[in-house]
């Protein structure tokens, strides 16, 4: 029985892997810095009905609403 590896020819360094692991930490509804350049933008603010209407219509219908987050 043998095993047989390959790495490449390169090391990487621990930054490098440490720049890997590092992951921005966002809360529910929100976006990365990264996102925010790339040009993505969120739909729903998690607060508001800000932006959102019926269909067919150009208010928020009754009856619906925000909470905890949550649209219903």
């Amino acid at each position: 029985m043998f095993g047989i590896s390959c790495t490449g020819g390169q090391k990487k360094s621990s930054d490098d892997a440490e720049e890997k692991l590092a992951v921005e930490e966002v809360g529910p509804n929100e976006l990365t810095q990264e996102e925010k350049e790339q040009g993505w933008v969120l739909l729903f603010d998690g607060k508001t009905s800000e932006g959102w209407r019926g269909v067919n219509k150009q208010h928020f219908p009754a009856g619906w609403k925000v909470e905890d987050g949550t649209l219903f």
